[in-house]
């Protein structure tokens, strides 16, 4: 009884030596300062694909959730962790072991008489007994590898969620580039034609001696650069639908489109104007616009003090800075003593049929204890190391909150200035539509020839060309800055998952 009242005092006497956790102070502005510009708060917005209404982008995200082998293999990540805190939580509990011997021992031995006299004899031992050892955690060593198990698991949740936004966002991005390269392709081809047709006039021109060898040759320069650009972009978009494919885990393939894209404009192909006829070109400019920016929703609302706890990769950073904060704490309770309790019942023989007897039985009940006395100074040095190890991963964390918070702000900025190039860019395209306009029906009344029509044309491709670019910096702009304030919440892909 007294022994178990020393056992039951020592457990009540328990005492944590590692450090309370405390996260780190940053100073936090009260409001994001690119929200001014845009006249909004932020927060985070969930499934932020689906304002895209877009069927297409939809299925393709689903695909590389569920086949994207970075995200595969974050989730095999999570189950390693999670038997490897299994583990860690078997410690707090008593081990019983089971163990069998069987030995046979030959001795020698002398006497001295007159002569020496040698004898051999053989003993058979055997032994069958159940040991059974618990380590009082009195300093909190167990407990503190728990938290670092436990936090080390959270830790690989949080980085699944980090690498499930960041392959949603950059499955987004690379449609939208689809998108606007199959945009970009009709309208280098459009403008190809017509440089086509502006060389032919200048041929004709020069055979004529109206023109020079100088025009003649700088229109056919012309065309090879347009035509090279095509081919560059081209190369772009097979590039994009290759990057597409890895990221659904398929083969990089080329030969499929992914998606298809609908031209907001139906320009003809213009033909050789040998005669004086109206082509009347102005009936087909259409109001170019790039849908997905006119769908897109208002930035959403929030305060940047909750981007800590929305950003996985943050929570990821915590909770590496938690495990490490328990770490230290388990090196510091090695350097005190450590106490464990023994127990061993069984039974011990000379004749294995005689083995399991009441007169056979053995039963042991021991506490010991370990103090570390010399050990050059190892244990101090692995705890000093340990808290350096914590101030380090303390700036990885603030360094990860820091970079978070200009991801958003920058997102923000871009997102302003670029949608006030965008405003310019359609002022842009509406003067060269009517400069278009006008030149067409001097043509169509024979004051001007039909290179200044094609002229006026290519400046205005080149416009949608322009345009085209800048809505898919704005789209990818918004990609990023949905990805920057947290994206898709783990429980929300888990519960999309599971419908």
């Amino acid at each position: 009884m007294k022994f178990l009242a020393v056992i039951i005092l020592l457990v009540a006497g328990c005492v944590h030596v590692g450090p309370e956790y405390h996260r780190p102070n940053i100073d936090i502005p009260p409001r994001f300062e690119g929200s001014r510009a845009l006249k909004s708060h932020l927060k985070g917005s969930g499934m932020w694909w689906r304002d895209f209404h877009d069927g297409k982008l939809d299925r393709l995200i689903d695909q590389a959730i569920n086949n994207n082998l970075d995200i595969k293999a974050s989730a095999f990540r999570i189950v390693q962790m999670h038997y490897q805190l299994i583990q860690a939580r078997s410690q707090r509990l008593p081990r019983l072991d089971l163990s069998g011997r069987a030995a046979k021992t030959r001795e020698t031995f002398g006497i001295t008489l007159p002569s020496v006299y040698r004898k051999r004899s053989t003993v058979d031992t055997y032994n069958l007994a159940a040991a059974a050892s618990f380590e009082l955690d009195i300093w909190g060593r167990i407990a503190s590898l728990n938290e670092s198990a436990r936090e080390q698991f959270l830790e690989a949740r949080d980085t699944r969620n980090s690498v499930i936004n960041s392959i949603i966002a950059e499955t987004a991005a690379l449609y939208f580039q689809e998108q606007a390269l199959l945009q970009r392709i009709d309208l280098a081809k459009a403008i190809i034609d017509d440089q086509k047709n502006t060389l032919r006039i200048t041929e004709e021109r020069y055979n004529r001696g109206i023109t020079g060898i100088l025009e003649l040759k700088n229109a056919s320069t012309e065309l090879k650069r347009l035509e090279s650009r095509l081919t560059t972009l081209v190369q772009e978009l097979n590039t994009t639908r290759q990057k597409i494919c890895v990221l659904l885990g398929k083969y990089p393939s080329t030969r499929q489109k992914v998606s298809v894209c609908q031209l907001p404009y139906d320009f003809p192909s213009a033909g050789y104007a040998g005669k004086q006829t109206s082509l009347n070109i102005s009936s087909y400019i259409r109001d170019y616009t790039f849908d997905y920016v006119d769908q897109m929703s208002p930035v959403p609302s929030g305060i940047p003090s909750e981007l800590l706890e929305r950003r996985p990769d943050i929570r990821a950073a915590e909770a590496r800075l938690k495990s490490i904060n328990a770490q230290v704490g388990v090196a510091k309770a090695a350097r005190f003593p450590s106490i464990k309790l023994t127990s061993t019942y069984g039974y011990i023989s000379d004749s294995f049929r005689e083995l399991i007897r009441p007169d056979s039985m053995l039963s042991e009940m021991a506490m010991g204890i370990t103090q570390p006395i010399f050990n050059a100074g190892a244990l101090k040095a692995e705890q000093r190391a340990m808290e350096a190890q914590y101030k380090q991963v303390q700036m990885d964390y603030a360094k990860t909150v820091l970079n978070a918070f200009f991801e958003v702000e920058n997102a923000l900025m871009t997102e302003h200035k670029l949608l006030e190039r965008r405003k310019d860019i359609v002022k842009i395209k509406g003067n060269t539509a009517s400069s278009l306009s006008i030149i067409e029906s001097r043509y169509s009344g024979g004051l001007v020839d039909y290179t200044k029509v094609l002229g006026a044309r290519k400046a205005y491709l080149d416009i949608l060309d322009e345009l085209s670019n800048v809505d898919l910096a704005i789209l990818t702009n918004r990609v990023s800055l949905y990805r920057a304030l947290g994206g898709v919440s783990l429980e929300q892909i888990d519960k999309k998952q599971g419908d």
